[in-house]
């Protein structure tokens, strides 16, 4: 499956963008208000997306699948990359974030939450496995399975009950529940980069709702470049 890969810097060294490349077609200077509507058009509900994928498998099969790829100079970059894609989630969406320790997967959580409203602390859910944050009539639940040894921890744990269509869930260490997860709308993947000490993410869209979280993460490193 082809895939346009984007290269970006968020502060505080962004690289100036002219144009961007998404599967599909290209999105350039002039179509800033074809991202607006976009993001803020009616559209199917994660599940009820996710749902039509299964009963039309060739769906997914076709030019869906977007990538980005991010460098993240510090932690106030990261947070700006986390509040960049707040604005296209919406209820029964699913995003994961895989990278080791370190590498700031909480530190974006705690940016996309701030861009939500939500004004308490935001911390790591290693030990509690869960926490939760209610933004008007949708709720915001954060995981983190580190300390999940087994997948069958998942079932006993009653992990799945969060996963509702007036929910966004947030998980961090996915791979430490196999295939318990349901398949994310937008994976998010960091590691730490090379030379200068920040961070590189890569995003992959699994859904067009996830796309939608694509384009509003390269609108966010475009306009801040």
């Amino acid at each position: 499956m082809a895939r346009h890969i984007m290269h970006f810097t968020v502060p505080s060294c962004v690289e100036p963008v002219q144009q961007l490349h998404f599967l599909g077609g290209e999105i350039d200077a002039g179509d800033s208000h074809r991202f607006e509507a976009e993001l803020m058009s009616p559209r199917l509900d994660a599940r009820s997306e996710r749902s039509a994928n299964r009963a039309h498998p060739l769906r997914l099969h076709r030019a869906r699948v977007s990538a980005l790829t991010l460098h993240l100079a510090d932690a106030s970059a990261t947070e700006a990359c986390g509040a960049s894609v707040a604005s296209a989630l919406r209820g029964g969406m699913i995003v994961t974030l895989q990278g080791d320790l370190g590498t700031g997967k909480t530190t974006l959580v705690r940016g996309l939450l701030r861009a939500r409203g939500v004004t308490g602390a935001v911390k790591s859910p290693t030990y509690t496995l869960v926490e939760h944050y209610s933004v008007s009539s949708l709720y915001f639940y954060h995981f983190d399975f580190y300390r999940f040894i087994n997948p069958n921890e998942w079932d006993s744990t009653g992990m799945s009950d969060y996963f509702r269509d007036d929910a966004v869930c947030i998980v961090e260490w996915p791979e430490r529940v196999g295939d318990r997860l349901p398949a994310p709308d937008l994976a998010l993947s960091l590691a730490y980069a090379t030379g200068d000490g920040g961070r590189d993410v890569v995003a992959i869209a699994h859904t067009p709702n996830g796309e939608r979280c694509v384009t509003a993460l390269a609108r966010g490193a475009r306009l801040t470049g």
